[in-house]
């Protein structure tokens, strides 16, 4: 049995990348994980632009009592057409163009206005200005690969004009569940059955890292069921998940189906609880994760395992969230 630090150190190992990436719209580009950095192409802002409402004026000028002349209104998306010298100053809207000669803008709180002119009631000393470039600058690597997007990553992508963002495919992956036991939900259980309940979470799981998986359905507790499902799973697929057949008992055939098809083990049993019977196999590029036929196992299960490996075969360094706690007595 493996300490959970070293099998997840085996597994990650063995999570092979398949270097696979696509061109994808924006707006459908959430969870999927970036092929390459996102480069600025322009600065952010592209010009100093006022942080607030108020007057863009020098700072030299600002003093209690002083009267300043507003020679421009410059809303946001204005360009600028008048130079600020002394004695003036242009009323200014947030994320609107600094004029030249500006190097400071007061807050319209701190002013009073009559007509054209403005009287400086409190003296101020920030700046108020958000300089060009302050956010990033041109031909630098704003998002780097390897990058889950996430909604503020969309925004930045779209700040920077990329329209169809290069991402990592997923990997192709099968589901597969065991037991006689089992029924699918939607079939009545006879007295000595059960729904499925681990294919459906299994697929959601998968689904929330945009893995669209294919569901192969229920395998009879057989040495040969299982080893053709696991042979017709294993065509044209990265990665079989299957629930249950792993552990110790009469009818956990997986282990033996796996070796007679050639797989070599890779893990076979975990200090972990839930999930101590979690089975991991290789063959060439394809991978088989057997997990515990015990609902809350294969969650636990597939979020601290099988998704950060799903994960670093896209190129993404995903760490599940440990928390170190003490059980009540």
């Amino acid at each position: 049995m493996l300490p959970f630090e070293r099998a997840f150190a085996i597994a990650m190992d063995h999570a092979f990348p398949l270097r696979r990436t696509k061109t994808i719209p924006l707006i459908n580009a959430l969870g999927h994980i970036l092929a390459q950095d996102v480069i600025a192409d322009r600065d952010v802002p592209p010009f100093d632009k006022s942080a607030m409402d108020g007057y863009a004026c020098r700072r030299q000028d600002l003093r209690a009592g002083a009267v300043l002349r507003v020679i421009e209104e410059v809303p946001a998306g204005y360009e600028p057409r008048k130079t600020i010298a002394q004695g003036t100053c242009a009323r200014v809207l947030t994320g609107a163009p600094v004029p030249h000669g500006a190097d400071c803008v007061i807050m319209q709180e701190q002013t009073t206005r009559v007509g054209d002119m403005v009287t400086v009631v409190n003296h101020q000393t920030a700046s108020n200005i958000c300089r060009r470039g302050e956010d990033f600058a041109k031909d630098s690597a704003v998002l780097k690969k390897g990058t889950r997007i996430g909604p503020s990553h969309i925004a930045v992508m779209a700040t920077c004009g990329v329209c169809s963002p290069l991402v990592m495919e997923t990997p192709s992956v099968a589901v597969l569940s065991t037991g006689r036991e089992l029924v699918e939900p939607h079939d009545l259980p006879q007295t000595s059955a059960i729904r499925n309940s681990n294919a459906p979470m299994l697929l959601a799981q998968l689904r929330q890292m945009n893995i669209m998986a294919d569901y192969r359905g229920i395998v009879d507790d057989t040495f040969e069921a299982a080893c053709e499902a696991i042979r017709k799973a294993t065509d044209g697929c990265d990665v079989v998940i299957i629930s249950g057949g792993v552990s110790t008992g009469d009818f956990d055939l997986v282990p033996q189906a796996l070796q007679h098809l050639g797989f070599s083990t890779v893990i076979q049993s975990v200090a972990m609880q839930p999930g101590r019977p979690t089975h991991l196999a290789a063959k060439e590029n394809t991978t088989i994760w057997g997990l515990p036929g015990n609902p809350a196992s294969v969650f636990v299960v597939f979020e601290l395992m099988v998704k950060p490996f799903l994960y670093r075969m896209m190129e993404h360094d995903f760490r599940p969230v440990l928390v170190e706690t003490v059980l009540s007595s």
